[in-house]
């Protein structure tokens, strides 16, 4: 489960060029093999990116080698395109930062090669059409996010563009460059649902294989939905999202600025929902934590990703999505994800395994996961079961959980503070910063529950000489018992 996000990479403006407007228009060829691109733009570094490229081991520059006939016009003919690597692209500066006409063609190939986080961050085809995020489809200016955009598709006969963005007739207005980019999109002909509680409305676009699947989506996304605006104390950063749904080996999913993409592995049932469920609860919760609090650095991945999983868990229990021996089977995974990334080799601290998520991630999702069930379990022990994670959650989000204010520790620890749990906070962002082993018996024996393991096998079952207390605060986080 990973989350996408392009924000550093596109800075500050000044406020001559707020209201630029970069219109493209993208034309789908019939065979659905290839997609054009003409864009009317700004330039006032005169660079291009194509933002989030992902390397592969076929693809030096990931994403943009598949971009060919790169072309770029000025009023006065064609200019000098460098090819700097990775999608970045250099032209002369012009006077006033443009205008420029840009066009190029694009292969639609991306299924031909293995992407680290998997193709559902990047582009598939499926048999009603493509999947595709817009930082595999848009070049766009490097530095100009206070723009705005308008995109317009032309489509083989029988499809249209599902976006998060809103439309004005056939125009799609992203609100900024990041939402251009930092999006996935569905063209082709898929079924459609929308779900809307608590002020936020979602469109669940699902692809071949899926449809069956939506009274069981509606249901879990419109309680999850309640679940997270209440714990949080607030709505996300925006009030409409894209949330598309497709049948893939993986089962993953991967989160962007107004939208997120799943595979299903199977066709969705309450069977299966124990996998595609966690990870459609997990990628919904990135729209609180992850894409309205924004970490500072890589440093405090252990948060947006181990925090989320470990509420993803509390939630869906509490809920009755998560029965108790699927609680349980989620439980013991955290603490056999520590033994295999031990097993793996990653002696690092879980604040250091950010640096590199996908190659650490059974670090960052595990040990997060970990110092997040003991900080719950610490912050309700000191605040005398009043106060616990989900409290924290909300303080942070009232402080930092706004546009230009990503967290950092401190301000974690600030949070903690203001709910009364500050030594148990500071205590646990210790043990993210330790390479030490992070023993979870006494999280386990705080929550009445035994912990047995050996390397990969790992039980978690009821405690039954738990003492009341005990009972009452696994209660208080997951539900009856």
């Amino acid at each position: 489960m990973a989350l996408f996000l392009v924000v550093a990479a596109m800075t500050a403006q000044s406020p001559s060029m707020v209201q630029a407007v970069q219109k493209y228009v993208v034309t789908w060829h019939e065979d659905a093999k290839r997609v054009h691109v003409e864009a009317d733009l700004e330039l006032p570094s005169g660079k291009l990116s194509m933002f989030g490229v992902t390397p592969t081991p076929t693809l030096r520059n990931g994403q943009a080698d598949l971009i060919e006939s790169l072309v770029v016009m000025s009023v006065n003919g064609p200019l000098a395109v460098t090819e700097l690597g990775e999608g970045d692209y250099e032209l002369p500066t012009l006077p006033g930062g443009g205008p420029v006409h840009l066009s190029y063609d694009l292969r639609l190939e991306h299924q031909k090669h293995a992407w680290p986080a998997g193709a559902e961050e990047v582009a598939y085809p499926v048999s009603n059409g493509w999947v595709i995020s817009g930082n595999a489809l848009f070049l766009a200016p490097t530095d100009t996010d206070g723009s705005r955009a308008e995109v317009r598709f032309v489509l083989p006969k029988g499809w249209s563009a599902t976006t998060p963005w809103p439309a004005k007739g056939a125009v799609f207005e992203p609100a900024s460059l990041r939402e251009l980019v930092s999006n996935v999109l569905f063209v082709g002909t898929p079924k459609l649902e929308r779900v809307t509680a608590t002020g936020i409305e979602l469109t669940i676009a699902l692809g071949p294989g899926c449809e069956a699947g939506a009274p069981l989506f509606t249901q879990l996304l419109r309680k999850q939905l309640e679940t997270n605006s209440a714990m949080f104390g607030g709505k996300p950063e925006t009030s409409r999202y894209l949330i598309i749904v497709n049948r893939g080996a993986t089962g993953d999913g991967g989160a962007f600025a107004s939208s997120f993409s799943q595979l299903v592995n199977g066709e969705p049932s309450v069977a299966n929902r124990v996998v595609w469920g966690h990870v459609m609860a997990h990628e919904l919760l990135h729209f609180w934590n992850g894409l309205t609090l924004v970490p500072m650095s890589s440093e405090e991945e252990w948060f947006k990703e181990g925090v989320t999983d470990y509420l993803t868990i509390t939630t869906l229990a509490r809920s009755g999505v998560t029965d108790r021996g699927a609680l349980f089977e989620r439980l013991a995974n955290i603490p056999r994800r520590l033994m295999l990334a031990k097993m793996q080799g990653l002696t690092m601290s879980t604040r250091a395994a950010g640096a590199d998520k996908q190659k650490n991630r059974l670090l960052v999702y595990g040990g997060g996961a970990a110092v997040a069930m003991a900080m719950d379990v610490e912050l309700r022990k000191q605040t005398k079961g009043k106060k616990g994670l989900p409290e924290l959650m909300a303080a942070l989000f009232k402080t930092n959980g706004h546009p230009g204010s990503p967290y950092t520790m401190n301000d974690i620890l600030k949070a903690g503070e203001a709910i009364g749990g500050g030594p148990a906070v500071r205590m646990f962002l210790r043990a993210v910063d330790s390479d030490a082993p992070f023993d979870m018996g006494p999280t386990f024996t705080e929550l009445g529950l035994s912990h047995h393991g050996w390397y990969e096998e790992q039980f978690v079952s009821v405690n039954p000489k738990a003492s009341a207390e005990q009972k009452a605060r696994f209660e208080a986080i997951f539900g009856t018992r």
